[in-house]
Formats: C-alpha cells, sequence, structure tokens
C-alpha cells in the first residue's frame, strides 16, 4: 500500500469527525501520542506519517477506539465491515465440539490478518444467542469490490456463517453476507441501525469508546421466513450449548 492509500485511511478519520481540529483527531484516535501540530490541513497528514509504511501504521494503531460522533458518522455513512471468528451456531458448522483454546487462537489469526490492512476496533456481542467477540473493521473504500471479497473470504477461513458489510455509497449498500453452511454464497440485504440499551440479550453489537464509554448497537436487515427460521434454530441450539458448558463447569 503506498501513500495515496495511508492518506485515504487518514482522510476518511477526519472525514468521520467533521473536519474539525487536531486536537479532535487526538481524542478519536486515543492510543496515537506525541503528534505535534504544524496545521490543520492535509499537509500536516503528510507531515505526521511520511516517515511511516502503511502496514506499520495501521498495526501501531489496533485496536482504536472511536469516539462516539465518530462512530455514529460510520454507521451513518458506511465504510466498514463486522466480522467475528467465534463460534459458529449453525449445525453444519461443527464449532461446538471446538474447545475454548482452538476458539480463542481463531480470534488471534483473525486479529492477525486484519491488522496490517485495516484499522479496526474490538466488539462484543451476541449472534444467535452465542456470546461473541468479533471486529468493526473501518474499509479503505478505494475498491470496494475487492474489499468485500476479502472480508468474505476471512469469513469463509474463520467458519463463520456470516459477515456484515457496509458499502459506504448514496444510499448505503447494507448486506450480511453468508460465507458458509446452507445459505453460503447469498446475501440479506438491511437499513439502518437501532441504538440499543444496556440491558439487551441478542443479536447486538457494543463497540469501547474513547475516553471509557461504550455504544451498543444493532443493523436491521430484511429476512425471509426461511432465514428467520434458520436463526431461531441457531438460537435454540445456542441454547442447549450454553446450557452444558454452564452445567460441566458446575
Amino acid at each position: 500500500m503506498k501513500l495515496k492509500s495511508i492518506f485515504n485511511i487518514l482522510r476518511l478519520d477526519f472525514y468521520l469527525i467533521t473536519d474539525q481540529s487536531i486536537r479532535v483527531f487526538k481524542i478519536d484516535l486515543c492510543s496515537f501520542v506525541h503528534i505535534f501540530v504544524m496545521a490543520f490541513d492535509s499537509m500536516l497528514i503528510l507531515l505526521l506519517f511520511t516517515h511511516y509504511n502503511s502496514a506499520t501504521w495501521i498495526s501501531s494503531m489496533n485496536p482504536t477506539n472511536f469516539s462516539n460522533s465518530s462512530l455514529i458518522n460510520l454507521l451513518n455513512k458506511g465504510g466498514y465491515a463486522i466480522i467475528s471468528a467465534d463460534r459458529n451456531p449453525s449445525a453444519s458448522s461443527g464449532d461446538f465440539n471446538l474447545t475454548d483454546e482452538i476458539i480463542n487462537q481463531r480470534l488471534g489469526n483473525l486479529s492477525d490478518d486484519l491488522t496490517n490492512q485495516f484499522l479496526y476496533s474490538n466488539v462484543l456481542g451476541t449472534y444467535d444467542g452465542l456470546h461473541e467477540n468479533s471486529f468493526l473493521v473501518v474499509l479503505h473504500n478505494t475498491l470496494p469490490d475487492e474489499e468485500r471479497s476479502i472480508i468474505c473470504e476471512l469469513g469463509a477461513k474463520y467458519n463463520q456463517e456470516s459477515v456484515i458489510y457496509v458499502k459506504q455509497a448514496i444510499p448505503v449498500v447494507q448486506q450480511l453476507i453468508y460465507t458458509t453452511g446452507p445459505f453460503n454464497g447469498t446475501y440479506v440485504d438491511g437499513e439502518g441501525y437501532r441504538i440499543l440499551s444496556e440491558n439487551v440479550t441478542d443479536n447486538y453489537s457494543r463497540v469501547q469508546l474513547c475516553p471509557r464509554d461504550d455504544l451498543t448497537f444493532t443493523l436491521n436487515f430484511n429476512f425471509t421466513e426461511e432465514l428467520l427460521r434458520h436463526h431461531i434454530l441457531n438460537r435454540a441450539r445456542s441454547f442447549l450449548f450454553s446450557n452444558n458448558s454452564v452445567t460441566q463447569s458446575n
């Protein structure tokens, strides 16, 4: 990735905070320190970051924390994906037979795959009744079809039933894409999101914000009756797995 790509990543972050000052930029990228303010335009980006190669810069920022306004803007404008390597509750996955150690290793491997390509934030949530660790990935938005393919390939690599891809466009393109199982290769369109309270129990994503807050949300998708039945069966399997895990731990 050349300097132009670094520019795209950084320009996205400025865009997400509505082009205010470098002070706001520093708040949105909480872990980045020792920035010397010399200007408030794109020239500052050139002065600060040309000495980094892109992989080093991206890796040093991960995982990143958004401010509340940056995350809301990202959800509104698109240009992100959500992907996990946690357990897949689908009947065909076989993931309920895997140990926690194997699942944690799989999550670590996905983090490694993402860390030199994209900025991401850690996400806690649930998918069809299973607690899930996942990643909110900020896309570059320069080659959207290629980025969609990368996210789908990673979903298949880590045996995920689905991934979420939200293209930055007018209107925003929001898709839940099935990457394994009986619906592999198909997708469900959606539109928009809902901010949720803290006491939700299923199908939500919770993102840690900067400095010490979080935002819980769910994305809206237009599931068919067939898919709704499929996800109900997933939840039943998740419930049995969770109960058996509690019983064994006692």
